[in-house]
């Protein structure tokens, strides 16, 4: 896969609405770096898929038509991919 399918699938994986499905895309030693002051940073899979169904159930219709439009920017640095993605 290219570096821009791996984005691509790790970004259609939160529409399945299943954390370890998400937390597959990622390394064990993942970094997850918020901007926003509405979340907060973590580090490893493990943490990350702990916190994933609570942010997976905060926006219901992920992959369909949530109430509201959010843009998260995915970087992945070891890859030099910058992704964004709109919530809806």
């Amino acid at each position: 896969m290219t570096p821009a399918e791996v984005v691509s699938e790790y970004l259609r994986s939160f529409e399945t609405g299943d954390a370890s499905a998400v937390a597959a895309w990622v390394d064990e030693d993942f970094e997850n770096d918020h901007t926003s002051a509405l979340g907060s940073s973590c580090r490893g899979r493990a943490e990350y898929l702990r916190r994933l169904p609570g942010f997976l159930s905060s926006m219901p219709g992920l992959g369909a038509a949530a109430p509201k439009l959010s843009i998260v920017t995915y970087e992945l640095s070891g890859l030099n991919v910058l992704a964004s993605k709109a919530y809806r």
